[in-house]
């Protein structure tokens, strides 16, 4: 049977889910699936990170154009998408993309696949994105996590009666080849060989803990004598985040450095990826840095586990605890011989769990259970 994709997703930057996207159709190239992107493109912008990357790559997109938020016309655009193709499988990446799968799915009677990346608090607008998230969740004919607690927070939402799959994030090895960039990167950040680079890389929100991060730099900042820690991302903790580095005085040890859309020439000048976080799914950030001999400290939270073995390939710690990740902190920030040692095992130790490949086969496998046996 011939398997027509429609994969509705709502965002602006190529993040994890987009990566994950991507990646599916690189790799699955060969296994007669068609593809097409459905994303919002917003009427106050002329285009994005993600629909720049489809478009240069020549894949398929279908654009929903959304005046306000809560504009319907997208609904009724994606109806003439569906009408004019062949599509037998939806597959949804987010509470809005969720909901306009439900439709489609229930109208046009398509098998609908749903991808859940996780859960975040970050106020209570998002807190009731994702209530909504959770209801839709229900519904769908196949939903995948990411991760073993997302996976038993699907299993319990969905109560066990439908189908549920987890498959990890899965990361190519690592071809970064841009050195003017990198090279630029270290003259304006004025990097030397004495220095130990450290890096937080995602969003600006509680649930990612820059906070604690901060409070052990604080603790143990006499100690702390040739590291800079270099927090690539933005969001609503910013200006909180940026007052505490103030309060703090610790403006010559941490750097913020906004969203970066060429994240690759940063890995090549980190020694070290730190992950404080109270919850994830798998971050792929973790993964990346692996895949470029960069060892991670991270919290114990989400798919964290099965991707670091504490103390052979990197480092775990318990979420909260500063007094831990203070001492770590002092520990590696004075052995770049350590970090690099680790940093080559965290590669190896990649492959073949995380291979994009076996992920590929996974996912298809399930378009071809939906279909084929009606599951």
């Amino acid at each position: 049977m011939k398997i027509n994709v429609l994969i509705i997703i709502d965002t602006k930057i190529i993040g994890g889910p987009g990566k994950g996207i991507f990646q599916l159709l690189k790799y699955s190239h060969d296994k007669k699936v068609n593809y097409c992107i459905c994303t919002i493109k917003y009427r106050n912008q002329k285009t994005n990170e993600f629909i720049e990357y489809a478009l240069n790559n020549k894949i398929k997109l279908a654009l929903l154009k959304q005046s306000f938020f809560f504009d319907i016309k997208p609904i009724f655009q994606l109806f003439e998408i569906i009408k004019n193709n062949e599509f037998n499988i939806v597959q949804s990446h987010g509470y809005k993309s969720h909901l306009l799968a439900y439709l489609v799915s229930k109208i046009y009677g398509l098998k609908w696949i749903s991808f859940s990346h996780g859960f975040t608090t970050e106020d209570l607008k998002v807190q009731m994105y994702h209530k909504l998230d959770s209801i839709l969740l229900r519904y769908s004919d196949h939903a995948v996590a990411v991760s073993p607690q997302i996976y038993a927070q699907l299993k319990t939402i969905r109560k066990n009666t439908k189908h549920t799959s987890l498959i990890f994030n899965a990361i190519e090895s690592a071809e970064y080849s841009n050195e003017n960039k990198t090279q630029e990167i270290i003259k304006k950040l004025n990097v030397k060989n004495t220095e130990i680079i450290m890096g937080v890389i995602g969003r600006l929100s509680k649930e990612k803990g820059h906070i604690y991060l901060i409070e052990s730099i604080n603790k143990v900042k006499t100690q702390l004598k040739n590291i800079r820690v270099l927090i690539i991302g933005d969001g609503t903790e910013e200006q909180y985040l940026k007052r505490k580095v103030n309060e703090y005085e610790l403006a010559d040890k941490v750097l913020f450095l906004n969203y970066q859309n060429e994240i690759g020439a940063y890995y090549k000048i980190i020694d070290l990826l730190l992950l404080p976080s109270l919850s994830e799914g798998l971050p792929n950030v973790v993964l990346e840095a692996m895949s470029n001999s960069i060892p991670v400290l991270a919290t114990n939270v989400g798919a964290v586990n099965q991707i670091i073995d504490n103390g052979k390939n990197g480092w775990i710690i318990e979420p909260k605890d500063i007094n831990k990740l203070a001492e770590c902190l002092v520990k590696l920030s004075s052995n770049k011989s350590l970090l690099e040692n680790i940093g080559l095992k965290a590669k190896n130790s990649l492959y073949p769990k995380f291979s994009p490949y076996d992920r590929a086969d996974k996912i298809v496998n399930i378009y071809n259970q939906c279909l084929v046996n009606n599951l």
